[in-house]
C-alpha cells in the first residue's frame, strides 16, 4: 500500500507506507495525520525523498539495529546479517556519501542509516592510515536539498562525536575533534 505526496519542489511521489518502519518523520505523518494524498509537504524535496525511498528498498524496509559497543565483535560479524544490497551500500559510503546520508538521517529521523554510519565510522577509525585515506578525496559539494544551518551542523557534529567517543575511548579529545572536523566541517 502506498501514499502519494507532492514535495515542496512540486514533484508527486508514491511512497510505500512501510517507510514508516524506517523513518520516524514518515511514521508521524502517516499515523498522526493519516495522510493518503498530501498536496504539499513543506521542506520535503523530491531528491531527498527519493534517496530515502532508495535506502528503504536497499534494506527491504527492515530496520537495522546493531548490538553495541561494536568493540565486542569484529566488523564482519555485523555485516553477515546484512543483505547484499545493504553491504554494497555500506561499502560505497565514502566521506561525501556518509555526510549526505547523515543529513538525510537527521532530517527524516532514520535510525537504520545511523546504525550503518556508526558501523562505518567504527571501521574507519580502526587505524590512522584508513582515516587518512578515507578523507583524502573529500569534496564538500554534497548534492542534496536539505537546509543546513549552523545549529544543525553543530547537532550532527556533537551526535557523531559523542558516538565515536563512546566507541573509541582510546582517542584523545584533540584527536576526536580532528576526526570529527574532517567529517562534518
Amino acid at each position: 500500500m502506498s501514499i502519494t505526496l507532492k514535495t515542496e519542489d512540486n514533484v508527486e511521489i508514491n511512497v510505500d507506507k512501510r517507510i514508516e518502519l524506517i523513518s520516524k518523520l514518515f511514521e508521524t505523518l502517516i499515523q498522526n495525520y493519516n495522510i493518503e494524498k498530501e498536496d504539499s509537504i513543506y521542506k520535503l524535496k523530491s531528491n531527498d525523498v527519493k534517496k530515502l525511498i532508495n535506502f528503504c528498498e536497499i534494506i527491504n524496509y527492515k530496520p537495522i539495529k546493531f548490538e553495541k559497543p561494536f568493540c565486542k565483535f569484529d566488523i564482519e560479524t555485523y555485516k553477515k546479517n546484512l543483505n547484499d544490497k545493504t553491504i554494497e551500500f555500506y561499502n560505497s559510503l565514502d566521506s561525501n556519501k556518509l555526510y549526505e546520508y547523515a543529513l538525510i538521517s537527521d532530517f527524516f529521523e532514520v535510525e537504520s542509516i545511523d546504525e550503518l554510519i556508526y558501523l562505518k565510522l567504527y571501521e574507519i577509525y580502526q587505524n590512522k592510515d584508513s582515516i587518512i585515506n578515507y578523507f583524502k578525496d573529500e569534496n564538500k559539494e554534497i548534492v542534496n536539498n536539505l537546509d543546513i544551518n549552523e545549529k544543525r551542523e553543530k547537532f550532527l557534529y556533537d551526535k557523531y562525536k559523542f558516538y565515536i567517543k563512546n566507541q573509541l575511548e582510546k582517542l584523545s579529545d584533540e584527536d576526536l575533534d580532528n576526526l570529527c572536523n574532517k567529517f562534518l566541517k
